[in-house]
């Protein structure tokens, strides 16, 4: 099954089966917030989650990208792509289509930046 399925045990007592869980990860999960032009690590405590500032964001922008990029999206997403991969979380299928556009244009030109 899939670690985004929440309801596991229901699931599995619906389907008279059992639940297996592995807590194995090959790859350590990292979870970062952007705010501004600073990017936070989210980090777990006993409280909840803190959000520590990691560094500020400075990418050598051309004024063209300046424009189409406001919010440096392109220039944290080439920090990882093509090496790793990473999620971009949009609030509407309309956001997410549109960032998606302006990532292929912005990844295509990077190196003009």
């Amino acid at each position: 099954m899939s670690a985004t399925i929440g309801n596991l045990p229901e699931i599995a007592e619906f389907l008279s089966a059992r639940v297996f869980e592995r807590h194995f990860r090959p790859v350590a999960l990292a979870e970062f917030v952007k705010l501004g032009d600073s990017l936070h690590k989210l980090v777990a405590n006993d409280d909840g989650v803190d959000a520590v500032l990691e560094r500020q964001l400075a990418y050598d922008y051309s004024s063209a990208a300046t424009t189409m990029d406001p919010d440096l999206l392109g220039g944290l997403v080439s920090e990882v792509v093509p090496r790793a991969s990473c999620l971009v979380f949009c609030p509407t299928k309309r956001n997410c289509e549109n960032v998606a556009a302006l990532l292929c244009k912005l990844q295509r030109r990077y190196s003009e930046l």
